[in-house]
This record gives C-alpha cells, sequence and structure tokens, in this order.
C-alpha cells in the first residue's frame, strides 16, 4: 500500500524547495523556503493552476510579485508577533 501524502526536499536552481503531493488526488504544491517561504507551484493531475513565478534570481529581489505565502498552522490563528 502506498503512502497517500509524501514531502520531498529538491534543489531548484540551487534554492531548496518542498514538495508537498497528495497522490490520490494528484495535487503537487512546491513552496521555496528561502523566498518568503511561498508555494510558487501547484498542479492537479499534472496541469498548473498557478501562474508561473520569474525566474528564482529576479524573484527574489522581488518576492511580492508571485506566489502564496505558506502561513501554518493558520493566519488568524497566530498571536502577536509569534
Amino acid at each position: 500500500m502506498s503512502e497517500t501524502y509524501s514531502a520531498q526536499k529538491l534543489t531548484v536552481d540551487s534554492h531548496e524547495t518542498i514538495r508537498l503531493s497528495h497522490s490520490a488526488h494528484g495535487i503537487e504544491v512546491s513552496i521555496c523556503p528561502s523566498i518568503g517561504n511561498n508555494a510558487y507551484d501547484m498542479r492537479v493531475n499534472g496541469k498548473p493552476i498557478l501562474m508561473a513565478p520569474p525566474p528564482f534570481s529576479e524573484w527574489k529581489q522581488k518576492q511580492s510579485q508571485a506566489g502564496i505565502p505558506f502561513l501554518a498552522p493558520w493566519a488568524n490563528r497566530i498571536d502577536g508577533d509569534t
């Protein structure tokens, strides 16, 4: 029996990337911790559903231009400056 969820550490354009996968639903989300901890790629059944960010070298200089901030556990549940 295969695992439904998985997490991989990858290197993309010299940046550590975390890829979270849910095999039962065919969903993959890639997060780049060193560039604002943003989810920059999400695919459902292999099809991208987010607009691709610029190359990492450009994105790092202007982080607000792309990606979805990975807020965990939930943004509205974090006290003050925690």
